[in-house]
């Protein structure tokens, strides 16, 4: 058995279908949610600057509730400067969720994730480790010519150093059939205005 097989095969039994299929879920209406509200509440200059950082807060709203909903997931905020990251837990392998400008590529760089990678210890020259977590990341990004929605998302694996992906899993192409139903319907949740004032920094 390949590296990569063993390790997609490893991360399969901590993230089964059901679970990445609701994480599927939440980006695709976090991206929806965030541009109506924007659209509706704000000027379009306005909108335009403050969708970036509303979709990420109510993406990191949306996927701290999987905590909640699966056994086998723990879900938390964890602190980065001023700032905080979501970590999604399960079993052998833990994520964060990054925002990147196209398939394949690399977050903006940030210490925690740095840090992971490191600490992972993953590599092509190394076996999988029972005992120890293995870092991957949920990348995604917007379509350019439709804001309301996601252009790719996929669950990368960084090598140590985070210079490089050591395997991709495109969710699009695992989950074709999802993405076009959820795209066409998406399930709108409502957001208080409590929200809204935490992403214009209130």
């Amino acid at each position: 058995m390949s590296f990569t097989k063993e390790l997609e095969d490893a991360f399969n039994a901590s993230f089964p279908v059901h679970v990445l299929e609701a994480m599927v879920k939440c980006i695709f209406n976090a991206y929806k949610v965030a541009y109506d509200e924007c659209k509706q509440r704000f000027t379009p200059e306005e909108a335009h600057d403050l969708l970036p950082f509303y979709r990420w807060v109510q993406l990191r709203m949306e996927l701290r509730g999987l905590g909640g909903r699966f056994q086998q997931l723990q879900t938390t905020a964890e602190p980065n400067g001023s700032s905080s990251h979501i970590v999604i837990d399960s079993y052998q392998f833990m994520l964060t969720v990054s925002s990147v400008d196209r398939p394949g590529g690399f977050p903006r760089p940030a210490n925690y994730r740095y840090d992971y990678a490191n600490e992972s210890q993953l590599s092509l020259l190394e076996p999988l480790q029972n005992n120890s977590k293995v870092y991957a990341v949920l990348i995604h990004g917007v379509d350019k010519k439709d804001r309301s929605r996601p252009a790719f998302s996929e669950i990368v694996f960084p090598e140590k150093g985070f210079e490089s992906y050591i395997h991709k899993i495109d969710l699009f192409s695992k989950f074709d059939g999802l993405f076009k139903t959820v795209d066409k319907a998406p399930e709108l949740k409502e957001v208080s205005p409590r929200v809204i004032k935490k992403a214009q920094g209130e």
